[in-house]
């Protein structure tokens, strides 16, 4: 299970396309992504993972892949030994190619976290905003301040990521919600 779920997060990190491509994120198009992940999961179990999915990287690594999972995993992918079997679980669902799963990933990842982050922490900037300025007021060091401000600052860059998805994504995936928390 624990290897399923690394893969799938791996997948997750993999993808990454801007939230305003060309083309329009439909509920089609959610529907669809979420039926590879069931192949994704059958995949995944199949097959070793590869070493790199575990290699987080530096903090503004990790928060550019937080902000487009799927695309930026795909060069990790493309050497992964289940890579083929992937690909035609993709194309068979519909999509044009894995850029395009992997766009499409990256939006309803992006939509869904942003309609969970309204819910659970509507004043988000605000409370970021706080939460610098406590910062600044504390008596730590100008080093680590800096240092906290730096991870802050990758930090909200992430977050601004999911905030940012456009509302024609959030649209298209609230029908989904409770598929995509049972991915979870």
């Amino acid at each position: 299970m624990r290897k399923t779920q690394i893969f799938i997060f791996s997948l997750l990190l993999t993808l990454l396309q801007p939230a305003h491509a060309a083309e329009q994120l439909t509920a089609s198009m959610v529907g669809q992504f979420i039926k590879t992940m069931n192949d994704m999961r059958r995949i995944a179990d199949k097959y070793d993972e590869p070493d790199q999915l575990g290699e987080i990287g530096s903090m503004d690594e990790a928060m550019e892949r937080a902000a487009a999972p799927f695309s930026s995993s795909l060069v990790i992918m493309r050497e992964y030994e289940g890579y083929p079997e992937f690909e035609s679980a993709i194309s068979a669902a519909g999509f044009a190619s894995v850029e395009q799963w992997a766009s499409v990933g990256d939006r309803v990842i992006r939509a869904y976290g942003a309609i969970k982050m309204s819910e659970r922490a509507p004043d988000l900037d605000s409370q970021m905003a706080q939460a610098m300025q406590q910062l600044e007021d504390s008596d730590m060091g100008e080093a680590q301040k800096q240092m906290m401000r730096e991870m802050m600052q990758s930090s909200t860059r992430a977050v601004q990521a999911y905030t940012d998805a456009p509302q024609a994504d959030k649209d298209a995936v609230l029908p989904y919600l409770a598929e995509l928390e049972a991915m979870r």
